[in-house]
């Protein structure tokens, strides 16, 4: 939808939706990429069976992997839509189960 919104504005040249297709890949790898990682950092140092040190130097050594991968499959899907909205569900499936397991009846 919002490509094909691109790609029918006249008063943008072909050059300039280009650049704009770029960009948005870029802020969804980087911004969308950034925030997911913490989710997914946070979750996997809370769920690996290790001491709380352990696990949080894992899951950030983890972390680089995660945000790496995350802007290699920015740029990898073809479709802005799909990768805007699998994004946002990564995001919206890892923020609550990170909250839930914060919660003071998951403390062990």
């Amino acid at each position: 939808m919002l490509t094909e919104n691109l790609s029918n504005s006249r008063w943008l040249g072909e050059s300039t939706r280009y650049r704009f297709k770029v960009l948005l890949r870029v802020l969804a790898g980087f911004v969308g990429g950034y925030v997911l990682t913490g989710y997914i950092t946070a979750v996997t140092a809370l769920l690996l069976p290790m001491t709380r040190a352990d696990a949080v130097v894992l899951s950030s050594m983890l972390s680089y992997v995660w945000f790496a991968g995350m802007i290699i499959w920015a740029f990898a899907v073809k479709s802005l839509l799909k990768l805007y909205v699998i994004l946002a569900m990564l995001i919206g499936a890892m923020a609550p189960l990170y909250f839930a397991l914060q919660s003071p009846g998951m403390a062990g």
